[in-house]
C-alpha cells in the first residue's frame, strides 16, 4: 500500500513531493497522504515493539 501504484511514479513519493513544494493543501491530498503511511507506520511500531521484547529475555 505504501508505494502502490508503482508507474510512473509511486502515488506517496508524488504526495511527499507535494508536500515539500507546498502544494499539499486538499484534505483530500491530506488524507491520502495519512492512509497510504498507516500501514507502514504500524510496521514500524510492531517491530519496535518486537525488538524491545527480546532484549528484556
Amino acid at each position: 500500500m505504501l508505494l502502490a501504484p508503482f508507474t510512473p511514479m509511486p502515488h506517496v513519493l508524488e504526495k511527499f513531493i507535494m508536500l515539500k513544494e507546498g502544494s499539499l493543501t486538499r484534505p483530500l491530498d491530506m488524507f491520502d497522504l495519512v492512509f497510504h503511511l498507516i500501514p507502514a507506520t504500524l510496521l514500524a511500531i510492531r517491530l519496535i515493539r518486537m525488538m524491545r521484547r527480546q532484549g528484556r529475555r
